[in-house]
């Protein structure tokens, strides 16, 4: 396939050209001069992507399809680990930090644990509405909203950690 593209002037053209193999999955793509080649794994899960040869990013996945690992072109590595409902669980960066993810019973996340010690905590309505918001450390209180909705689910108001409460600003602008 071919494509050309301009500015809004009608200058600067970028020509792009790709390929898809018979799966129809994108295996080759020209843009700009830079060539980007795309390699997928038996299952049809993209495994690495190229720029002239040059490996760009790699990915890793368990037998349910979800990503366990992305490795950068410095070789650095990102981990992904999931429960057995396939929710993601942590996140191990290449750099040693680590991100923990909790859920609730309906599947929700309820808290988001990072290396750093800090933490989020979200609760919700009965509609699976956010209701409340709470980044923290273990000695303080670094955010903290609580949300309301009107019968549609459309957020009316916030308020935050000083007691300022501000609307949604879809609301804010239809009913001015």
């Amino acid at each position: 396939m071919y494509e050309k593209a301009t500015d809004a002037g009608g200058e600067n053209p970028c020509i792009s050209t790709w390929r898809c193999d018979s799966l129809g999955r994108l295996v080759h793509a020209v843009c700009d001069g830079h060539s980007y080649e795309y390699a997928y794994d038996s299952l049809g899960n993209l495994k690495e992507k190229r720029s002239n040869g040059k490996l760009l990013v790699s990915y890793t996945y368990d037998s349910t399809g979800n990503i366990t690992e992305i490795k950068d072109p410095a070789g650095v590595s990102t981990r992904y680990e999931y429960d057995l409902l396939g929710r993601m669980t942590c996140i191990h960066s290449g750099q040693g930090m680590k991100v923990q993810y909790g859920y609730d019973s309906l599947d929700r996340i309820e808290h988001i644990h990072y290396g750093n010690g800090v933490q989020t905590n979200y609760a919700y309505d009965c509609d699976g509405n956010i209701s409340h918001l709470e980044t923290r450390t273990e000695s303080a209180v670094l955010l903290s909203f609580d949300y309301q909705y009107d019968g549609n689910g459309n957020r009316t108001a916030k308020t935050g950690i000083q007691g300022l409460t501000t609307g949604s600003s879809a609301l804010d602008i239809r009913y001015q």
